[in-house]
């Protein structure tokens, strides 16, 4: 789960995304089993969100591709799908193109609720504020 948090003078914006992580190489296909398991998770995922990805760990580097896509087809090579990089997906997501707005949260507390509620191991919180 990644949760963005900007309060500016002039600009003002709290939305989030959720994210399952893979390694699978480029060339490497994911076993049938395994990808219905992607699958099943990308559901659960987009029906909490319509801003859910799966972050595909390589050694060339990370590659984001819309949970969406990956239930659209029967083909288990995930990198053969529309996707972007990691820092152009963090670029959209920071200037607002990406993100759900209601997966923000104004405490601590708040957070680690929607985290259990999403069963997400894991949270990036990103905040920026004008003092």
């Amino acid at each position: 789960m990644g949760v963005l948090s900007i309060d500016l003078p002039a600009f003002t914006v709290k939305k989030g995304f959720l994210a399952q992580a893979k390694l699978i190489e480029p060339g490497g296909w994911v076993s049938k089993d395994e990808f219905e398991r992607m699958k099943a998770q990308c559901e659960r995922m987009l029906s909490r969100t319509p801003d859910s990805f799966v972050f595909l760990y390589a050694r060339a580097g990370v590659t984001i591709v819309p949970a969406i896509s990956i239930l659209s087809s029967e083909r288990c090579n995930p990198h053969e799908f529309y996707s972007r990089s990691i820092s152009r997906f963090y670029e959209e997501h920071f200037e607002s193109f990406i993100g759900d707005r209601r997966l923000h949260a104004p405490t601590p507390g708040v957070l680690d609720e929607i985290r259990r509620d999403l069963d997400a191991r894991s949270l990036l919180y990103l905040e920026a504020h004008f003092a």
